[in-house]
């Protein structure tokens, strides 16, 4: 028995505002509101990321959502895996003070919108039960194949059944410093296109899949958080992977049933477990780096995509991952 999982609701804070520390659920178990933390009202963090893989047609897309309280970061990120590179556009927002929409739990509804000065990007991410709604416009981002404009209008779906990675994990001295996480792969988009260089590609019928990436926490200065995730479909169904290099924030999937392959490490671009189990070998095909400074806060983010293959044991079974497209980020508070 895994006394770290968590398998039914527990409040995140006890009654003197210290959170659960490194503990895991399958579903988002851990309930809590911010207006229970005890903490500097501009410490807290809340992000929401989407990245969306089109194996088909050969490329990822990756959108970022964040509200720091005092700044407000947004990105809209794409990924030619044909010629190899990728091109970005990032925006702020300041004293956004928990006003863009981000909600505490990632089971409530919620309806986060950003709008540029300029116009230069739109980015809207809405959560209605368990249907998401992405919608995005870039109209002068410069793509790798010289054309322009990025746009997008989509929709993602979610089952009851299906489970994901929630964590909870902390810093050492800092008892009410904490990171809560949930990642959830392989979405499949239910409708939809993304628009570029004047063409539609209809996601749902690209058989394009979809990973949430979802955090809350008190924020903690001058820490490093390494996150790695793919997904794709397969001859042995839907296979994905989510890494957070921490002692619970490592999962395989298929077809929707999580293994937690407990702590895992990364030795240049080689991925395994302590039980031995696990194989992996990341490939980057490209990737950029971003830098947000806003009032108070500097936030540094590395984005690098490619493939992950290699091969791991689940429950016994020797599993080959094929070629899985993902991405690999680290996110630096200097």
């Amino acid at each position: 028995m895994d006394e770290a999982e968590v398998k039914s609701m527990v409040p995140l804070l006890d009654k003197n505002g210290i959170p659960l520390k490194d503990k895991w659920a399958r579903h988002p178990y851990f309930a809590y509101s911010r207006r229970n933390l005890k903490c500097f009202p501009l410490s807290l963090w809340q992000w929401n990321g989407c990245t969306v893989i089109n194996s088909r047609k050969e490329y990822m897309l990756s959108l970022f959502f964040s509200d720091l309280g005092s700044c407000g970061f947004f990105q809209i990120s794409y990924a030619d895996l044909k010629k190899g590179s990728c091109t970005s556009l990032s925006s702020r927002k300041c004293f956004t003070l928990y006003r863009t929409g981000l909600m505490d739990a990632s089971g409530e509804n919620e309806s986060a919108t950003y709008l540029d000065s300029d116009n230069l990007m739109t980015l809207s991410m809405i959560k209605k039960d368990l249907d998401r709604y992405i919608i995005f416009n870039a109209p002068f981002l410069t793509l790798p194949d010289g054309s322009r404009g990025l746009l997008g209008d989509f929709s993602l779906s979610q089952t009851l059944e299906k489970e994901s990675l929630c964590t909870v994990s902390g810093w050492a001295g800092n008892d009410r410093k904490f990171r809560l996480c949930e990642m959830i792969p392989a979405l499949e988009v239910s409708g939809g296109f993304i628009r570029k260089n004047g063409k539609k590609d209809y996601l749902a019928e690209d058989n394009a899949l979809a990973i949430l990436e979802w955090q809350r926490g008190v924020w903690n200065r001058k820490s490093s958080i390494t996150q790695a995730f793919a997904s794709s479909a397969t001859d042995e169904g839907t296979v994905s992977l989510t890494f957070g290099f921490g002692e619970h924030d490592n999962a395989v999937y298929i077809n929707d049933r999580l293994y937690n392959t407990g702590r895992v490490t990364m030795n240049g671009n080689i991925i395994r477990d302590e039980k031995g189990c696990m194989d992996i070998h990341f490939t980057r095909i490209a990737g950029h780096e971003d830098r947000y400074r806003g009032p108070g806060v500097s936030l540094r983010r590395r984005q690098d995509y490619g493939v992950f293959d290699g091969n791991m044991i689940i429950e016994g079974k020797e599993i080959k991952v094929p070629s899985l497209p993902g991405v690999l980020f680290t996110t630096v508070t200097p």
